[in-house]
C-alpha cells in the first residue's frame, strides 16, 4: 500500500525527522528506485570525472606546469562559476517537486526563468575574464604559472553562457528524473573533450592554440554541443511541450523567478563559500613550495576521480527528495535518505581503502616525464595526504546524502549560512592563519599537514551539522512551490 502524504499543521511543530530507519527495496522511497534514478547520475559523474581525468593526464604529459596550473585556475573559475550554475541547477529540483505534486505544465516556464538567469549570469562572468592574472600574481604562485593559469581562467570565462545554458538543460531532465538522457550526453560530450584534447593540447587546430589555452578551449566546445544535443532531445519529443509547456512557457514569470532565486540563490552561494574555502586551502598550501602544491593537486585530483561518482548519489538524493515532498510523501523521503545514506556509506568504505591500502596504482597515471627522485618524493608525500582523504570520506558520504535531503525540501538557507560561517571559522580562517605564520613551522611539510587536518575537521562538523538539521524536522514544513498560496 503506498505511503500516505503527510502534512504538517503550519502551527504544529514538524516531527523529527528519522535517521536510523530499515530501507526498503520497493517503492517510490526504496533502493531500487533510487539506484534507477542515482545509477545514470553517477555513471554520468563519473564520465565526468573520466573526461577531467584525459584532461589533466593529457595535460601533466605536456607539462607539470600546466597539469598545475590548470587544477589551480580550474578551482579559481568553478568558486565563482558556482554561484550561477548552482542557482541555475536548482530548477531541477522545482521540477522535481512539480512532477510530485502533479503540476507538471510548471516545469517548463522554471526551466525558462533558469535561462534567463543563466544568459544574465554568463554576460557578466565573460566581461570578468581578464581578471585572472591580477589575483594569480597576488597571491604569490611562483615562475610563470599566474601567466597560465591566467590563460586557462580567461578561456574557461569566455565559455560561462555555454556552460549555463547547458546546466539548464541538464536540469530539466534531472528533475523529470530521466537521468538515463543525461548519461548519454555526458558521454557524448566526454568522448568528444577527449578527441579535441588529444589535437588541441599537442598540437594546434585551427585557429585554437595548444598547451593549457586548447584544454581549455576543447572544454568550452563539447559543453556547448552538449547543450545543442539536449536542445535536440526536448525537440524530439512533444510530450516535453504536452506535458511540461517546455517552448510555450517562454514568457517571463516574476513569481516563478523570485522562487527560484530564493531558494535557489542560497545554494548557489553555498557552493561560492564552499568552493572559495577550497580554493583558499589549494592556495595556501602552495605557499609551503613546489612539492606541497603538486601533491595536493595529486591527491585532490585522485580524490576527485574517485569521488565524483558519491555526487551523483547526492544529486539523485536531492531530486527524489524533491518528488516526494512534492507529493508531501515525507515518511518517504525519510527512508529514501536511510537507503542512499547506506548504498553511499559503503561505496565511499571501498574508495578509502582504495586511498590507503592501493595508491600508487592511481598516481603513476599523473607522473609524466617527472624524473624518478623527485617522482618518489612526490608519491611518498601524496601517500600520506591521501590518508587524511580516506578519514573524512566516510564522514562526506552522510553530509553529500543529507544535504542533499534538506535541498530537495527547500532548506537551501540553512545550508547557505552553515557554509557562509564555519567556512569562514574552520576552513578559510584557519588556513590563512597556517599561510600567515608558515615560517613558525618546523618543516614546511607540518604547515602542510596542518592545513590539511584543518580541512578535515571542517568536513567532519558540517556533516555533523547538516545531520542535526535533518533530524530537527524543520524541512518539513518547507512549502517551496507555493502550493498552500504562499508568497
Amino acid at each position: 500500500m503506498p505511503a500516505q502524504p503527510v502534512v504538517p499543521s503550519p502551527s504544529a511543530r514538524p516531527p523529527r525527522g528519522r535517521i536510523f530507519i530499515r530501507p526498503r527495496w520497493q517503492g517510490a522511497d526504496g533502493i531500487r528506485n533510487i539506484l534507477v534514478i542515482a545509477i545514470p547520475l553517477i555513471l554520468s559523474n563519473a564520465v565526468m570525472a573520466i573526461n577531467q581525468f584525459f584532461d589533466r593526464m593529457f595535460l601533466a604529459w605536456n607539462s607539470q606546469d600546466e597539469f598545475t596550473a590548470a587544477l589551480q585556475a580550474g578551482m579559481m573559475y568553478w568558486a565563482i562559476l558556482g554561484f550561477f550554475h548552482h542557482t541555475v541547477a536548482y530548477c531541477s529540483t522545482f521540477v522535481a517537486q512539480f512532477i510530485g505534486a502533479e503540476d507538471e505544465r510548471r516545469a517548463g516556464p522554471i526551466v525558462w526563468q533558469a535561462l534567463y538567469v543563466a544568459l544574465a549570469g554568463g554576460a557578466l562572468l565573460t566581461v570578468l575574464a581578464n581578471i585572472g592574472y591580477p589575483i594569480f600574481r597576488l597571491i604569490g604562485h611562483d615562475g610563470h604559472l599566474p601567466r597560465l593559469e591566467a590563460e586557462y581562467f580567461k578561456v574557461m570565462m569566455l565559455g560561462s553562457i555555454p556552460a549555463l545554458l547547458n546546466t539548464t538543460a541538464y536540469s530539466y531532465f534531472v528533475g523529470m528524473g530521466r537521468t538515463g538522457l543525461v548519461l548519454f550526453v555526458s558521454a557524448v560530450v566526454c568522448l568528444l573533450n577527449i578527441c579535441l584534447n588529444t589535437w588541441m593540447i599537442f598540437a594546434p587546430i585551427w585557429i585554437f592554440p595548444s598547451g593549457i589555452m586548447g584544454a581549455a578551449w576543447a572544454s568550452v566546445i563539447s559543453t556547448g554541443v552538449g547543450f545543442l544535443i539536449f536542445v535536440a532531445l526536448i525537440a524530439a519529443n512533444r510530450e516535453n511541450e504536452r506535458r511540461f509547456g517546455v517552448w510555450s512557457g517562454w514568457r517571463p514569470d516574476g513569481t516563478l523567478l523570485k522562487r527560484l532565486l530564493r531558494f535557489g540563490m542560497p545554494s548557489g552561494i553555498h557552493s561560492v563559500i564552499d568552493m572559495s574555502g577550497f580554493t583558499t586551502f589549494m592556495m595556501v598550501v602552495g605557499v609551503f613550495g613546489y612539492a606541497a602544491q603538486r601533491a595536493s593537486n595529486l591527491a585532490m585530483n585522485i580524490n576527485f576521480f574517485l569521488f565524483i561518482p558519491a555526487l551523483g548519489m547526492h544529486a539523485a538524493t536531492q531530486i527524489m527528495a524533491g518528488q516526494l515532498c512534492g507529493a508531501r510523501n515525507l515518511r518517504g523521503v525519510e527512508r529514501m535518505a536511510a537507503g542512499a545514506a547506506l548504498i553511499t556509506t559503503i561505496y565511499m568504505a571501498l574508495v578509502m581503502i582504495v586511498y590507503i591500502g592501493y595508491p600508487e596504482g592511481l598516481l603513476h597515471w599523473f607522473r609524466g616525464g617527472t624524473p624518478e627522485a623527485e617522482w618518489q618524493e612526490a608519491v611518498r608525500l601524496t601517500k600520506l595526504l591521501l590518508i587524511f582523504v580516506g578519514v573524512y570520506t566516510l564522514v562526506d558520504a552522510w553530509l553529500l546524502v543529507y544535504s542533499g535531503a534538506l535541498k530537495g525540501a527547500g532548506d537551501t538557507r540553512f545550508v547557505m549560512l552553515v557554509s557562509i560561517v564555519f567556512s569562514q571559522l574552520l576552513l578559510t580562517g584557519p588556513c590563512l592563519l597556517i599561510a600567515y605564520f608558515k615560517d613558525s613551522f618546523a618543516t614546511p611539510n607540518h604547515g602542510l599537514y596542518a592545513a590539511w587536518a584543518a580541512c578535515t575537521l571542517y568536513i567532519f562538523f558540517i556533516a555533523a551539522i547538516n545531520v542535526l538539521r535533518y533530524w530537527f524536522g524543520t524541512w518539513k514544513a518547507i512549502d517551496m512551490i507555493g502550493r498552500e498560496g504562499t508568497a
